[in-house]
């Protein structure tokens, strides 16, 4: 851990993942779409198998429920490509 690429490899992964709305551990990145928590871990093995599972209307509406929890958003941080900060 005392090696500088090390920490600077750390320090890239960490933004990365703020920029993208990671959010806890585990979380899953595949593509555009996010898989958070021990329990979506059969989601993301659905979605890996079929990601044309979730395009379905009814997944589409679920998509659009607000979450539980949410990571205060940063206003110093650049908006991500879909135009969300982290």
């Amino acid at each position: 851990m005392n090696d500088p690429k090390v920490k600077q490899r750390l320090r890239d992964n960490t933004d990365w993942a703020i920029a993208r709305g990671v959010f806890g551990v585990p979380t899953f990145v595949i593509g555009s779409e996010i898989f958070w928590g021990h329990d979506s871990f059969n989601m993301v093995l659905d979605y890996l198998r079929d990601p044309t599972l979730f395009d379905d209307q009814e997944m589409q509406r679920i998509k659009q429920l607000p979450g539980g929890a949410e990571r205060r958003r940063n206003q110093n941080v650049p908006a991500t490509e879909n135009g969300r900060r982290p």
